[in-house]
């Protein structure tokens, strides 16, 4: 606990970290708000899987010309840009469902904007964490937990908020809640300091920038490996994701039952999360395993379950299982790579693994279809046994077990000082 109160004296991190968790609040429960007004529209677990897809697909694809512009200016005003243009768009999109204008294809097209645009915060926020505790680098992991409680936080809240604010107020009223979070943390943005911002401040060539990212990327193999199982196991939540927004009617509840069980599953990551500190020391490959193992084991299990009970418990211990997994992942490319090189190598990644999300969820959103939300979570979830197989024997990411201040690139072997 020392640590995290450590973490959080700095200034500028606990500024940061106060926006990032009430912008992630707003954002649970509009996403939530989102798919209920899909489904309220169309009644078709397909149209709910395109609409979740969209979304990832313009953050996977936007996601290197976010870290090409975040390496090339300043991080702060980019991301403080984004979330003005995202409050603006979820602005009109609550008027026109206020004036019952609203049809499918506004919420896909806010789903692509929402998606390209927020590219720039979720880069952002990776690169500019180790500048925002510089003045205690051992802090840094300390600092990808709280990130990561953030997302917890929001996850037990936000659901459950917004599934009650659905059900008694209207969906249009939560997009205006949500908009209003990303107006306060455009403003902390703007507050926090330069120096937060890439060292060099001389403009960088497009192409041969670009290049760079990808020659650090394509240098290290144990990079490589750690993105080709996030894109997978990225790739079998996208059934789940889709499939629970249709496991309530398998319950008998609604979008309060939905809400409970995102929140049931926040609860469990924020439990996990407090032993995520001392996984740190353990090998990366056996541990990255063993949480894609048990999520497998969790999720599986909700498909023999009709109990809300039942499924509440599974949802936590399956948020139990699966909150470790980022935080490891993200600490483990920080240690690799050089601060000035974040947002493009960071953007790579992001673009790699969050590619397998909108093709799980069109995926999922046929399987919903065709056998029904709990036979489509089983499956998802009999497949990540296999992943976690596959990643128990994968050697490479034995490489990813350094130490803070040591980098793999492109003109070095892996684990050679920097």
């Amino acid at each position: 606990m020392r640590s995290y109160q450590a973490v959080l004296r700095l200034p500028g991190y606990r500024w940061f970290w106060f926006g990032i968790v009430l912008s992630a609040l707003g954002a649970e429960a509009g996403q939530l708000a989102l798919g209920w007004l899909v489904r309220s529209l169309t009644a078709s677990p397909v149209a709910v899987g395109l609409s979740l897809s969209l979304s990832r697909v313009t953050l996977a694809i936007g996601s290197l010309l976010a870290g090409l512009l975040l390496d090339r200016g300043s991080r702060r005003r980019w991301m403080a840009l984004d979330n003005l243009l995202r409050a603006a768009a979820l602005v009109g999109a609550a008027l026109l469902a206020h004036a019952g204008a609203l049809q499918g294809w506004h919420l896909y097209a806010l789903g692509l904007l929402l998606g390209l645009s927020s590219a720039l915060t979720r880069v952002g926020t990776v690169a500019l964490v180790p500048a925002l505790v510089a003045p205690r680098p051992d802090l840094l992991a300390t600092a990808n937990a709280l990130g990561q409680a953030e997302w917890q936080i929001a996850t037990l809240v936000g659901p459950a908020l917004g599934g009650l604010l659905v059900e008694k107020w209207s969906p249009p009223g939560v997009l205006l809640l949500q908009a209003a979070s990303l107006v306060l943390m455009a403003w902390i943005l703007i507050r926090l300091p330069a120096a937060v911002d890439p060292p060099s401040s001389q403009p960088i060539p497009l192409w041969p920038s670009l290049w760079e990212g990808v020659r650090w990327f394509l240098g290290s193999r144990g990079l490589a490996a750690l993105t080709i199982l996030t894109f997978l196991f990225n790739l079998l939540y996208g059934p789940f994701a889709v499939a629970l927004y249709f496991y309530p009617d398998h319950l008998g509840t609604g979008p309060a039952g939905l809400g409970w069980l995102l929140s049931a599953f926040a609860a469990g990551s924020l439990a996990g999360g407090l032993i995520t500190p001392s996984l740190g020391e353990r090998p990366l490959r056996p541990t990255l395993a063993g949480i894609v193992l048990l999520w497998g084991l969790t999720t599986g299990s909700l498909a023999w379950t009709r109990s809300l009970v039942w499924a509440l418990i599974l949802m936590f211990l399956a948020g139990a299982a699966f909150s470790p997994y980022n935080v490891l992942a993200t600490a483990a490319r920080q240690r690799l790579l050089p601060r000035e090189v974040y947002g493009r190598v960071f953007g790579l990644t992001l673009v790699l693994t969050q590619l397998g999300m909108p093709i799980g969820s069109w995926a999922g959103g046929k399987l919903v279809q065709g056998m029904g939300a709990p036979a489509a979570i089983g499956l998802a979830g009999l497949a990540c046994l296999g992943l976690a197989a596959g990643a128990w024997r994968t050697g490479a990411l034995d490489a990813l077990d350094c130490r803070s201040g040591r980098h793999s690139g492109p003109d070095q072997p892996e684990g050679s000082v920097h």
